[in-house]
């Protein structure tokens, strides 16, 4: 059981509690309470001071909260808030913990939640220690550590916040199982002022765990920092998957008076004046087209950003196409940008982009360059389709790929820039190099049939277990190592054409095809494709096709079950049709829900304004710029929604109502 606490004192070690998973007793707090209240009263069952320890599961319901925030006047400080809880801990939709300072001079408290079951947060919930009066003061922003014995779920809409006007805080969120964030952690930063040593600005944020992390499209890892920049995300996990946003960034041209974790001695081997960093260590990393990995730093001058891709397995980066932001990222800009360092290693396995890749750019005024780049696999570099930046006005970057024992497969699809003087490009390959296209004036050097030791990581790196991925214990339904690249479904006359794209397949047996109806909650399944991976294993993207003949007058909604060998599933999302006769943009089911768990679907990924309110017209939860074809509502407590969603070019509206009968 790893237990990994980092705060702005150094390496804390949290010695697992022991705790039994499932219990009986069951606490629900639907009204505003203090921790104070809590604290020693009937259901703690902790005599000490300053800890509420509930023995059974513990729920914060709509309309409920734990406070400990400043009260009085400037200068007085929120309290630390420190939850254990042997069963289960749920936020549901509007929930919170805050230990915030809202008033001049004070500090926000320390937050500290262990939890021995389950912790999941519904759509709305929010975590904050944050800061939010007082720019540039003394003060801070408190941290953020959260321990998990179970599965944790983070929904979209929820937020895990440490933010501040001054200096951030610090958030771990530690785990034994999967680790799903589809809502916001973020730690951001408004520290501004002069050049020289400043206080330090966005805090670090840590996410471990034993089995795996999917960072889901609505998700946001964020660090976030003005003038003395951010400070140091780490993602480590069996499988790390990434289909939101993973950042360290801000303006960051200014330096921290005190060391951040971005640099020495904390990071032994990076740059001292790096204000932004993005490290991920796992078994196998996988980076989707909606996935972003982002170190930029847009007023960088002298400063330095880096990510680190440390795998013992696989590296997959899916980039989007043309025009769209570059999978990996960091850009640095200023008087005299340099382009950030990025490395991405496997020690065992191979490495696989596709889409625009990687992108290291110094842009701004004075003296640009491009910036370091470093590719290396014990196996194969995969760049077939791939693009590549390092450019600088004055100065191209260097790109280094090296296989191992392998080659390096890349061709006239394959596009690796390095615009500026002295760009240069180094290929080393056991086997073959593919020719790719370089940018004009690129020194490209390549070394085919030169056979090198794998990739040696840093010594303070530690990967996750080899084994890691045959845990019993990690929830079946997000552990399967099946991506989707993409999935769409349109109407063909009486008949519905799907298709979908997997980037990676290990142990898949194919596909079931599942169809919904309008007025049924139900899906049912109308056809089955076999895995085209040989024995339900593969690296490269593979193409599938289903028509079903669907000559319904009503909207359908479609699914797709990936079913593994074993027996294990998970879906995909879902995709609304329309009918013969009916055209709908929104769909909502189950509506009635029983269990407070509503899942809506739109027609298009077009940009729109969703508002969740409640019969009374009090809003529940917002979303502005929503561009996704499916959003989840979790954790809703009995009554009647109205579910509001508008256009923000033709400002059209539309209205639905949601039931929740429980």
């Amino acid at each position: 059981m790893k237990r990994k606490l980092l705060m702005k004192s150094g390496l804390l070690i949290l010695v697992s509690l022991g705790f039994c998973y499932s219990l009986s007793a069951q606490l629900t707090i639907s009204v505003p309470r203090t921790f104070a209240s809590l604290d020693n009263s009937i259901d703690d069952s902790d005599p000490a001071v300053g800890i509420f320890e509930y023995a059974g599961n513990l729920t914060i319901a709509t309309g409920g909260n734990i406070t400990n925030n400043d009260v009085g006047g400037s200068g007085n400080s929120a309290g630390d808030i420190t939850i254990v809880v042997t069963g289960s801990l749920t936020l549901q939709a509007g929930a919170a913990i805050l230990a915030e300072n809202n008033i001049n001079g004070g500090s926000g408290g320390d937050i500290t939640i262990t939890v021995g079951g389950n912790f999941t947060m519904a759509t709305g919930a929010v975590i904050s220690s944050s800061k939010t009066s007082g720019s540039g003061d003394t003060g801070i922003t408190g941290d953020i550590s959260i321990d998990v014995t179970g599965p944790v779920n983070i929904s979209a809409g929820a937020a895990i916040r440490a933010n501040g006007t001054g200096t951030s805080g610090d958030i771990s969120i530690t785990g034994d199982r999967n680790i799903v964030v589809a809502g916001t952690v973020e730690s951001v930063s408004g520290m501004t002022g002069p050049g020289g040593p400043q206080p330090q600005g966005a805090g670090s944020i840590f996410i471990i765990t034993n089995c795996n992390i999917v960072i889901e499209a609505t998700g946001k890892v964020s660090s976030f920092g003005q003038d003395p920049g951010a400070d140091l995300v780490h993602l480590e996990a069996c499988t790390v998957t990434i289909n939101g946003l993973v950042e360290s960034t801000g303006e960051g041209h200014a330096t921290p008076a005190i060391p951040t974790k971005l640099v020495p001695p904390f990071r032994p081997d990076k740059p001292s004046e790096s204000t932004a960093g993005v490290e991920v260590w796992a078994n196998t990393i996988v980076i989707n087209p909606t996935g972003q990995v982002n170190a930029d730093l847009s007023l960088g001058a002298g400063k330095r950003s880096w990510i680190d891709l440390f795998a013992r397995n696989n590296i997959i980066i899916s980039g989007a196409g043309s025009g769209a932001v570059y999978a990996v990222h960091a850009n640095v800009g200023g008087n005299g940008g340099e382009g950030g360092i990025i490395t991405a290693k496997s020690i065992a396995g191979s490495v696989i982009t596709s889409g625009q890749a990687i992108q290291s750019n110094g842009f701004g005024s004075g003296i640009r360059r491009g910036g370091p780049v470093t590719v290396e696999a014990n196996n194969n570099l995969n760049f077939t389709g791939s693009l590549f930046q390092a450019n600088g006005a004055n100065f191209g970057g260097l790109f280094t790929f090296r296989a191992s024992t392998g080659n390096i497969n890349m061709d006239n699809t394959t596009s690796i820039s390095v615009t500026g003087s002295l760009g240069a490009v180094n290929n080393t390959a056991c086997g073959t190099i593919g020719n790719a296209t370089y940018s004009a004036g690129a020194i490209v050097v390549s070394l085919p049939g030169v056979c090198t030791p794998a990739p040696v990581l840093p010594v303070y790196v530690t990967l996750p277990p080899a084994s890691c991925v045959q845990l019993s214990n990690c929830d079946q339904n997000i552990t399967l190592p099946v991506s989707f690249v993409s999935f769409t479904a349109r109407r063909i006359n009486s008949a519905v054409s799907l298709t979908w794209v997997t980037g990676t397949e290990i142990n898949n047996q194919g596909f079931e095809i599942q169809r919904q109806l309008k007025n049924s909650n139900l899906f049912e399944t109308v056809g089955f494709v076999n895995s085209r991976a040989v024995g339900g294993n593969s690296t490269s993207e593979l193409q599938y096709s289903f028509s079903d003949p669907n000559s319904f007058a009503d909207a359908s909604l479609y699914r797709i079950k990936q079913m593994d060998l074993d027996g294990k599933f998970k879906y995909s999302e879902v995709r609304l049709i329309n009918g013969i006769k009916e055209r709908v943009s929104i769909l909502t089911y189950p509506n009635p829900s029983s269990d407070g768990n509503v899942t809506v679907i739109f027609g298009s990924d077009d940009k729109k304004e969703i508002a969740l309110s409640d019969i009374s017209g009090r809003l529940v939860q917002k979303w502005s710029g929503y561009n996704n074809q499916q959003l989840k509502l979790t954790g809703l407590r009995s009554g009647t929604y109205i579910l509001q969603v508008t256009d923000p070019v033709s400002m059209e509206k539309e209205i639905r109502k949601i039931v929740v009968s429980q």
